[in-house]
């Protein structure tokens, strides 16, 4: 992330801003491996690994309040301007995205041990794994994009968000029906819809999160535009 920022005459303020960027890739990296863990414990019913993913979810939000007080830390006693303003504010907003995506690896990794005794469709398992590896890539991406304040690689992300949804909605469509040829285990069955939804709304963290990027690379706002148009924006 040091790309776009000049060196400072305090040494010490640059320090600041690798401290803070070092913490939101960690936080990252935690966020991405417990949605790797939650999608990895309902393939393999492991109910030890969900209930791990649950109880590490307090963690995330603990570095999630560290790294807020640091950018409230920054922007309070080195009042940033320009491309080193973009960037803590950014780190900030991202961070909240970061939880969240945080929370709903959680919620998937809870409704896992709920479904355990019930059962499972191994077809539709497969078609979550599928979406959920689609979802934990854009992840990756964006957070490496940050890293290296890739624009086009974070708009590349944005763009996968309509494969997605289409898969999250096939999911949602094959566990209805599910439902309706067993007849029975409804609750367990509706407590499923919430996986691909879950996912869906990682998907859109992510979307934020390549949002946050074009922010600090280009300066400009993209959110609510179309692909097109932020299309454009990155490739200016």
């Amino acid at each position: 992330m040091t790309d776009i920022r000049s060196h400072h005459i305090s040494p010490g303020f640059d320090a600041e801003l690798e401290h803070l960027t070092g913490h939101f890739q960690r936080l990252g990296g935690m966020v991405a491996q417990q949605l790797q863990d939650s999608l990895r414990a309902l393939v393999t019913t492991d109910r030890a690994q969900a209930e791990n993913v649950c109880a590490r979810d307090q963690e995330i939000n603990e570095r999630d309040v560290a790294i807020d007080r640091l950018c409230m830390s920054i922007l309070a006693r080195r009042q940033p301007a320009a491309n080193d303003l973009r960037l803590v504010t950014s780190v900030g907003h991202a961070t909240f995205d970061l939880e969240r995506i945080g929370d709903e690896a959680a919620k998937i990794a809870r409704i896992c041990v709920e479904m355990f005794d019930a059962g499972i469709s191994p077809p539709v398992v497969d078609q979550i794994q599928a979406a959920g590896e689609m979802v934990l890539d854009m992840l990756r991406d964006v957070l490496d994009a940050f890293a290296r304040l890739d624009s086009v690689a974070a708009y590349e992300v944005a763009r996968r968000d309509a494969l997605l949804d289409v898969s999250c909605e096939e999911i949602i469509e094959a566990t209805l029906q599910e439902l309706i040829a067993r007849e029975q285990n409804l609750a367990g069955s509706l407590r499923m819809l919430w996986i691909p939804r879950a996912l869906e709304r990682i998907g859109d963290h992510s979307c934020n999160l390549a949002e946050h990027v074009v922010f600090v690379a280009k300066g400009e706002y993209v959110r609510h535009m179309s692909l097109r148009r932020m299309a454009k924006r990155v490739q200016s």
